[in-house]
């Protein structure tokens, strides 16, 4: 998974300077990787569980994306699991 995270995150960089990449993983991630690829990239992650979870409590998956984006920019994760922004998102 990081060679492809890598490379998309370079797909990324030769965009406008504003812009976020959403890559998605329907098995996940590995804590492992996601600490090697690093932090403060224009990516935000999101995997088949946070679909499911969004999904299931109905909250919309643009409302996902955008508090993924504001976790990233202001703790620096690339992904955060939807269950853990449940106070953040809106139902």
């Amino acid at each position: 998974m990081l060679p492809h995270l890598r490379a998309f995150n370079g797909k990324i960089e030769e965009k406008a300077a504003w812009s976020r990449g959403l890559f998605i993983s329907y098995s996940g991630f590995s804590e492992d990787g996601l600490f090697a690829f690093g932090r403060g990239k224009k990516v935000i992650c999101m995997d088949g569980r946070d679909i499911y979870e969004a999904l299931s409590r109905s909250i919309a998956l643009d409302q996902v994306i955008i508090e993924k984006a504001r976790q990233a920019a202001s703790h620096g994760p690339i992904f955060k699991r939807v269950t853990d922004m449940l106070d953040h998102l809106k139902s």
